[in-house]
């Protein structure tokens, strides 16, 4: 209740639509908020701050992940109703990124997982020791993080693969799919 007399005090809509996306921003590790960030325009102190940012970001993570979570009844007779479309329109906006976010901060934190990927299609066409040698190569580049205690370690993993390894690949894939 606290958090949400603390969002109460800002009385400038554009600067509080700004709070809501830089509060979202800092739940999903994009940009980091700070007091500072905002002490010029809210009149409030650290405490009110961190209550607010907090009250926000619980919010946000309970709606993104709970099927049954209404946002709109949540806040509703809580805050002003200006101030409630705002954090429904933001919410909505970025439902997917908070969502998004939150099941990688999960599963990352239970084993590597793939956030991104790059492939090449080569054609060699022929060695020192065969003239007339021509085979498609696929090279796969794979990034994948491990999250340990607050760090986020990064790693690339590099594969280079004809037609057949490739068909291995794509099989053992499919199979993993299948068993979960």
């Amino acid at each position: 209740m606290a958090g949400y007399n603390a969002l109460s005090t800002i009385s400038n809509n554009e600067i509080f639509k700004q709070f809501v996306h830089a509060t979202i921003d800092d739940l999903v590790k994009k940009n980091c908020i700070t007091y500072n960030t905002f002490y010029n325009e809210i009149e409030w102190t650290k405490q009110d701050y961190l209550l607010a940012v907090k009250t926000l970001q619980d919010l946000f993570q309970n709606a993104a992940l709970k099927s049954d979570f209404n946002l709109a009844e949540e806040i509703d007779d809580l805050l002003d109703l200006s101030k409630q479309e705002c954090i429904v329109k933001c919410f909505n906006v970025r439902e997917q990124e908070i969502f998004n976010y939150l099941i990688e901060l999960k599963y990352s934190a239970e084993a590597q997982l793939m956030t991104d990927f790059d492939w090449r299609v080569k054609l060699v066409m022929g060695s020192a020791k065969l003239s007339n040698f021509v085979e498609p190569l696929v090279q796969l580049n794979l990034q994948t993080c491990e999250s340990n205690h607050n760090e986020t370690n990064y790693r690339n993993i590099n594969m280079e693969m004809n037609k057949t390894e490739l068909e291995e690949l794509i099989t053992a894939l499919q199979s993993g799919i299948n068993a979960s």
